[in-house]
């Protein structure tokens, strides 16, 4: 059985449409309210907080029942120019596979986990100078900058059973690898 619809009237169209106007003033005015306690509860929590252990980009405030973490993350843009003039350094030194230990080729160039670290073992034992402008090569293929800080409210006992979870996860990881550098 199949039921057929009617065009809505001019009355009914402008019903449903002040509907959807007065639905999104409510949104909006909410928004405005949330965006306003986010940035006391923010402030509070930057002012009054402290770092947790392991987690030195969050600042933490604890009531009784509820914990705000503010974050803090970074971004890393890649500058494709210093990162062309580094791989033909680096391959002037006869150095061509370090790239990719510094560097996964995509479109862009995305920086690889200790970086840093990797340049500076493959480069160990040049002169101070070619040492230093590869350095400095590498420090313009980047830069950091940080976003704005992410709010997070948790109730306690949640947060502390994350933690705890956490915890164990990392303490059976940790026996895994004691048990595998035994073997």
């Amino acid at each position: 059985m199949t039921t057929t619809k009617s065009k809505p009237t001019a009355e009914q169209i402008d019903e449903l449409c002040n509907r959807f106007d007065k639905a999104k003033i409510a949104v909006e005015q909410a928004e405005q309210k949330l965006s306003g306690v986010k940035g006391e509860l923010l402030a509070a929590v930057q002012d009054f907080g402290y770092v947790p252990t392991n987690a030195e980009k969050t600042t933490r405030l604890e009531g009784a029942l509820y914990v705000a973490d503010a974050t803090v993350a970074s971004t890393v843009a890649i500058s494709e120019t210093a990162v062309g003039e580094l791989q033909s350094e680096l391959s002037r030194f006869k150095l061509p596979r370090v790239f990719s230990k510094l560097f996964a080729r995509k479109v862009t160039h995305t920086l690889q986990k200790d970086a840093h670290g990797a340049l500076e073992l493959a480069i160990g034992g040049f002169p101070l100078e070619a040492k230093k402008r590869l350095l400095s090569l590498f420090a313009s293929c980047f830069k950091v900058d940080s976003k704005t800080p992410a709010l997070t409210v948790n109730l306690v006992a949640a947060l502390r059973a994350k933690e705890a979870a956490a915890t164990e996860k990392a303490a059976k990881k940790a026996a895994r690898a004691a048990k595998k550098k035994r073997a």
